[in-house]
């Protein structure tokens, strides 16, 4: 077995670039395609002044997921120069 990559500045950077782009992206699409429609019932309803409130509560509703979908995605991507894989501790004796 291949021994372990060093982590050096430029991986971090490369993994931490793949997470917050995906996060931030489909963050900012779902949380506003979900404010808007929210937004837009709520307006038809009568009910603007709650509007903000609801949609604070939506975007991070969708936060959640759409981190834990970020991270995944960072966690299995293929990348050029090393690959991140998880596995058991060795016991000590």
């Amino acid at each position: 077995m291949e021994q372990p990559q060093e982590i050096t500045f430029p991986i971090v950077l490369r993994l931490w670039w793949t997470y917050w782009w995906r996060a931030t992206v489909i963050g900012i699409l779902l949380g506003g395609l979900l404010g808007g429609v929210a937004g837009f019932i709520m307006a038809l309803l009568g009910w603007v002044e709650h509007v903000q409130t609801v949609a604070s509560i939506l975007g991070f509703a969708v936060s959640i997921p759409v981190t834990f979908w970020a991270l995944y995605a960072m966690l299995t991507s293929t990348y050029r120069k090393f690959e991140i894989s998880i596995r058991p501790r060795e016991e000590s004796l």
